[in-house]
């Protein structure tokens, strides 16, 4: 593991809607790894922690992941209000910035 972010309460709040509530998980954090890949993982409640997903091979950086970064707020939805998906940045030593769309009540994340 080559960084850790702890999502921001309003994505908390998003995954108690949804997929990562079923287990009983608290928070839900961001992983980052020597192989570029990134994690979404949920914790805290009474059972052991669970993987929500990880990037796809297409996804991932080249190399070790250095900083993960949630944006402060919800996003924008469509009709220009919040309620749209929290949105996930990463950096990695390949000098590339990646930028994830998480859609928690589906445990789904889709890079743009």
């Amino acid at each position: 593991v080559t960084a850790v972010a702890l999502a921001p309460a309003h994505v908390h709040r998003a995954a108690a809607a949804g997929a990562a509530s079923a287990d009983g998980a608290g928070y839900v954090f961001a992983v980052g790894l020597e192989d570029g890949g990134v994690q979404l993982w949920a914790a805290g409640g009474r059972k052991a922690p669970s993987q929500l997903w990880a990037s796809p091979a297409g996804g991932a950086h080249a190399s070790a992941v250095r900083r993960l970064a949630w944006a402060p707020g919800p996003a924008v939805g469509a009709a220009g209000c919040g309620g749209g998906a929290p949105l996930l940045a990463s950096c990695g030593e390949d000098h590339a910035v990646r930028v994830y769309e998480v859609e928690l009540a589906e445990a789904a994340v889709a890079a743009q």
